[in-house]
């Protein structure tokens, strides 16, 4: 049983040294705390709901949605260190996000992912 709570997902191409926090060249800036739906975009989601749609803090609009209900992560507060998460439970069936765009970045180009998670219960790496 594999339980996954996502903080947030930086995604960006690191072109030169950075300083913490990345705040510019991110390409997707997916944050937990910050316009996380429970439809297409206009109210925001509460404890316990589903997430439809996640939008990109990065200013590049490549928001993250799922149209399938039985696909959708859960919206929790309070998970990781107090802040809120979205959980990808990994146990009743895929729960994902989709991006809205075709490619993020040209295939085989530098990048950068940042998640932070959580894994909760027993896990196995790599497998169910």
């Amino acid at each position: 049983m594999r339980f996954l709570y996502l903080l947030f997902l930086n995604f960006f191409a690191l072109t030169t040294n950075a300083q913490l926090p990345v705040t510019s060249g991110n390409v997707l800036w997916l944050k937990a705390d910050a316009a996380v739906y429970n439809d297409a975009g206009v109210t925001p989601v509460t404890n316990g709901q589903t997430v439809q749609q996640w939008n990109d803090q990065s200013g590049n609009g490549n928001n993250v949605t799922q149209a399938t209900a039985v696909n959708r992560p859960v919206f929790q507060t309070a998970q990781i260190g107090g802040q809120p998460t979205v959980f990808f439970d990994g146990v009743s069936g895929a729960k994902f996000l989709n991006n809205t765009v075709a490619n993020l970045m040209t295939a085989g180009s530098a990048r950068t992912i940042i998640v932070v998670g959580k894994i909760n219960g027993a896990a196995t790496i790599g497998g169910t």
